[in-house]
């Protein structure tokens, strides 16, 4: 579903008047430092822009790369210039992985575990090692000896 698997870090997050709708949003903008699938369509190099509902956390994450679920707005919106350098997370928070001293950390991860239980994917990967995400999102999933997808230890992974 993603257009753009990418790991970056975010550089700043302003309020934004979308005008596609009348809620209030926010722009964050993310410096790439890989690409894992799809291509990134950039007004600059390196530097994509992301629409959310609600910003990041306000911890300081500026200095921890994230793994990033994005679509290009163009897809899903009437084109207007501009729209191709767009992202939205594919599934807002859910579509964020942190990488805290190299385990997965889900933002929100209580908030979500509270409202969803153990039913979301994002939850099982909280915890797991994010290179070991990285890895099985740009190598694709390993197989078991049953035959069973493992795209993450102790959890389900889908872009």
């Amino acid at each position: 579903m993603s257009d753009l698997v990418a790991v970056g870090r975010r550089l700043g997050v302003q309020e934004w008047d979308d005008p596609l709708t009348e809620s209030p949003t926010f722009l964050m903008t993310f410096e790439l430092t890989e690409v894992l699938a799809g291509e990134a369509t950039t007004q600059a190099p390196n530097l994509i822009q992301v629409i959310a509902d609600e910003p990041m956390p306000n911890a300081n994450v500026s200095d921890i790369d994230h793994m990033l679920l994005l679509i290009n707005r163009s897809r899903y919106s009437q084109v207007h210039p501009g729209d191709e350098y767009l992202y939205y997370l594919t599934d807002g928070y859910p579509s964020i992985f942190g990488n805290i001293d190299g385990k997965v950390v889900t933002p929100e991860y209580s908030d979500l575990k509270r409202a969803y239980g153990d039913n979301i994917y994002s939850i099982p990967l909280d915890g797991t090692l994010f290179e070991e995400l990285v890895s099985r999102v740009t190598n694709g999933p390993q197989v078991d000896k049953a035959g069973a997808l493992i795209a993450a230890v102790h959890g389900f992974f889908a872009c």
